[in-house]
């Protein structure tokens, strides 16, 4: 029950759900052009996007000195594929 009450928490953020709608649409994205995009201070990007990856939304990697950020698909964590489905219907359905 835990491990539910961690992942809806970590999408219940207004911050943590632009971050994802970034990341669905390009696929991924430098840390840099998420804090830039969002118009946040870079170390609020870094916090709310650990949570998310802390809780398997997204994954990170360090390349030529610079942070990428993707979204994890994958079928190891179900709830996690449900909850982004929604975020990609809610998306169309607002034509956003």
């Amino acid at each position: 029950m835990k491990m539910l009450t961690n992942i809806y928490k970590s999408v219940a953020n207004e911050k943590r759900l632009k971050m994802l709608l970034l990341l669905l649409k390009n696929k991924e994205m430098k840390l840099k052009d998420i804090y830039r995009k969002l118009r946040i201070p870079q170390a609020t990007a870094s916090r709310n996007l650990k949570i998310l990856e802390k809780n398997h939304f997204v994954s990170s990697w360090y390349e030529r000195g610079e942070v990428f950020y993707s979204i994890i698909e994958s079928d190891d964590f179900p709830y996690n594929k449900v909850i982004l489905d929604s975020i990609r219907r809610r998306k169309k359905e607002k034509g956003s």
